[in-house]
């Protein structure tokens, strides 16, 4: 087995050319949930110099609005999944109280 040595160069142009294919992580659109959260939890708290950074920009309307309409979708089925699960427990009870278990 022979070892094949590349020279610096060599490695040093691959490595660049292969850094510079990565993607910028600044292209990818930001999270209205974060943006919303990080204005109103985070920057409060934040010092004076900081706080005209873009990660504490405030969060448009429509950001608002779609971010209020995720968590009220999430909340409702957190809801309904506790439900179920009351349910589904109530009904054990009752059977166990009858002096059986619910067959059908």
């Amino acid at each position: 087995m022979a070892i094949v040595s590349s020279s610096p160069l060599h490695t040093l142009k691959d490595f660049r050319a292969l850094w510079e294919s990565i993607p910028s992580a600044t292209d990818r659109e930001r999270n209205p949930e974060k943006m919303v959260d990080m204005n109103a939890k985070i920057k409060p708290y934040v010092p004076k110099e900081f706080v005209n950074d873009d990660l504490y920009a405030a969060p448009t309307a429509a950001m608002v609005e779609k971010t209020a309409k995720i968590k009220r979708k999430r909340r409702e089925r957190a809801t309904a999944r506790i439900a179920a699960k009351t349910a589904t427990n109530d009904e054990g009870k009752v059977a166990a109280a009858l002096g059986g278990s619910l067959t059908w």
